[in-house]
């Protein structure tokens, strides 16, 4: 579990730094969340209180990863540098 987080702040710091590396991570970090959620909402313990909103999470995680302004911030930062 520490990893995980010591990953996903690395993400962080490099999204806010504008990285290009970071999309790849975030963009699986994004597919995650929305594995998660759709086995949340299966079984006998389903629980649609959960999945839903972790499906949304992820699916609109995933469109704003791929947006043009995000692409856009990532590539000229790691151009400047």
């Amino acid at each position: 579990m520490i990893l995980v987080v010591i990953v996903l702040g690395a993400v962080v710091r490099g999204i806010w730094q504008g990285r290009a590396w970071v999309r790849a991570a975030a963009v699986v970090a994004q597919v995650l969340i929305f594995a998660i959620g759709v086995g949340a909402l299966q079984g006998a313990f389903a629980q649609p209180g959960w999945g839903w909103p972790l499906i949304a999470i992820g699916v609109v995680g995933f469109g704003l990863l791929l947006s043009k302004p995000v692409a856009g911030w990532l590539t000229d930062s790691d151009e400047a540098s």
